[in-house]
């Protein structure tokens, strides 16, 4: 008799080391889609890669980001009384933000500006884009700044899924509070939510961007909350049920083959929400080589995220003619330049404030029982 591989094991539970996975790895390789996918609308450049599909690599990119912020931000949440939680989310988020905002103000601005000096920084428009570290007024101009680039006037698009990913950090123990984020109830939710989402689909179509449906909070709109909402809890399901869950190369090797299947058709916006998340965490799970990279460089993901839209801008103000891919060969090495820099003076020492993780004693959890994650 011959001996077939079990295809339920190894789980993934078995298989993730939180010291040893590709996760800052496939984060950054998802911050480098977005610039990448950025570079053609900044350019006026058309074939995007991945506009065939009815995505683009951005929208791709920021699905993966919330697929894996999900899934460790419901880790986080387990193992950390909730100010402590909080307190970890607000070092994560503010410290990198506020230093790019900073940037552009006193950087970018007074290098692109078409306004004297004086001018720029007297106007009330330079003062109030620094009101975006509270994320829900993000401002996106500088007075006088990139008005004649191909994407005129808009400093820093990225930031606006920065107030997305921060209300998902505050839903997260609301629903825990509510006792819907055990496994006897997480299914019901994140049905309710893909029922949501599909209808959004209807509605709004397979797209990305922030305008898309009224507008719910900050700059974000209905649809981008509910495409972005469904992978940050498909994530959250992966963490839940991780002790059922397989991790197996021919179950990887099947939605990869569904996807190639379903591209262009109209089953592959559904196809793509299951089977990305379900990528994401094989190759997540697959060895360390992207541990020890990232070791050696730190986690550039979040800087490369928050620079790289205003250095292409500044690429395009300096060479009005060139094109998505000549962007990408500059914009590249100088944004994960600026990353470097973020994580090594700003990111990391404020991270280094979080208290160390420990479990909470069973009589001192701070949101009932029944409302615990596993």
């Amino acid at each position: 008799m011959h001996n077939h591989p079990n295809i339920c094991s190894p789980t993934l539970a078995e298989r993730f080391n939180p010291r040893a996975n590709n996760f800052d790895a496939i984060r950054l390789f998802a911050a480098s889609l977005v610039l990448f996918s950025h570079c053609y609308p900044l350019t006026r450049s058309k074939g995007e890669p991945f506009s065939p599909l009815g995505v683009s690599g951005g929208d791709l990119a920021v699905a993966i980001f919330f697929v894996i912020s999900g899934f460790l931000i419901a880790r986080s949440f387990k193992e950390r009384r909730l100010a402590e939680y909080l307190l970890a989310r607000a070092l994560r988020i503010f410290p990198g933000l506020a230093v790019v905002l900073l940037f552009a103000v006193f950087v970018i601005g007074p290098s692109a500006t078409t306004l004297p000096l004086a001018a720029y920084f007297t106007n009330s428009q330079t003062w109030v884009y620094l009101s975006g570290i509270f994320i829900v007024d993000l401002q996106f101009r500088l007075p006088g700044v990139f008005e004649t680039t191909p994407y005129a006037r808009t400093i820093n698009g990225s930031l606006w899924t920065i107030p997305l990913e921060a209300v998902w950090y505050l839903i997260l123990p609301a629903l825990a509070g509510l006792g819907l984020l055990h496994r006897g109830t997480f299914c019901g939710v994140l049905l309710i939510f893909l029922i949501l989402y599909a209808v959004g689909v209807q509605f709004y179509g397979l797209g990305f961007g922030p305008h898309r449906g009224p507008q719910l909070f900050s700059v974000v709109t209905t649809y981008p909350f509910l495409r972005y909402g469904t992978f940050f809890m498909i994530g959250t399901g992966f963490w839940l049920y991780r002790e059922h869950i397989p991790m197996h190369g021919a179950i990887a090797a099947a939605f990869v083959g569904g996807l190639y299947l379903s591209a262009k058709t109209p089953a592959f916006p559904a196809f793509l929400t299951v089977a990305l998340p379900y990528l994401v965490f094989y190759v997540g799970m697959s060895g360390s080589r992207g541990k020890a990279l990232t070791s050696r460089l730190g986690d550039l993901s979040y800087g490369t995220y928050l620079y790289a839209f205003p250095v292409q801008q500044m690429v395009a103000h300096l060479v009005p003619e060139i094109g998505a891919w000549q962007m990408f060969a500059i914009a590249l090495p100088v944004t994960l330049g600026f990353a470097a820099l973020s994580w090594r003076y700003v990111e990391y020492p404020s991270l280094a404030l979080k208290k160390r993780r420990r479990p909470l004693p069973e009589n001192s959890v701070p949101i009932p029982e029944s409302s615990a994650l596993l």
